[in-house]
């Protein structure tokens, strides 16, 4: 009856709604917005959107976040946290990148880690374009060094 479906951490699948208190641990393979209050750690394999009028007392990790809202706790993201104009952050973070507009609030320590390098692993097309890549650049060194033959060569005629 039902469809098993994989989570998109691209779409937000789950929203915690301004109404709403909850408390405890909160796993997600997703996104997720949260409007009302939370209490508790946040593990969220999308983005996370806390609402303006969120409060959110947690140690979060995520891919991205972007509060307008309240959050107390530690905030470790590989990606960007964003802090919108009503926003407020107090806690030490953990961040790709950061945002802060103006009149968005950190209060905390803050650590930036560098992008890990990607290493892009060759495919048949990839190969292809890596071989036309290095038949070009020994070309260019060939006409180089032919270029500098005949400056070269002008010089010695002009002495």
């Amino acid at each position: 009856m039902f469809k098993k479906s994989e989570a998109n951490p691209n779409s937000i699948d789950t929203v915690i709604g301004k109404e709403t208190t909850f408390e405890g641990e909160l796993k997600t393979k997703a996104s997720l917005r949260i409007e009302g209050q939370v209490s508790g750690d946040i593990q969220c394999a999308g983005d996370l959107v806390i609402g303006v009028d969120a409060i959110v007392q947690s140690n979060i990790k995520a891919k991205n976040v972007t509060t307008s809202g309240i959050i107390r706790g530690t905030i470790n993201t590989s990606g960007l946290l964003a802090i919108t104009n009503t926003g407020k952050v107090i806690g030490d973070i953990t961040v790709g990148s950061i945002k802060v507009d103006e009149g968005g609030i950190f209060s905390g320590e803050s650590k930036m880690e560098e992008k890990k390098n990607v290493t892009v692993m060759p495919t048949e097309n990839n190969a292809e374009k890596q071989s036309e890549v290095k038949t070009i650049m020994h070309k260019i060194k060939q006409e180089k060094a032919k270029t500098q033959a005949k400056n070269e060569q002008v010089y010695q005629m002009d002495r």
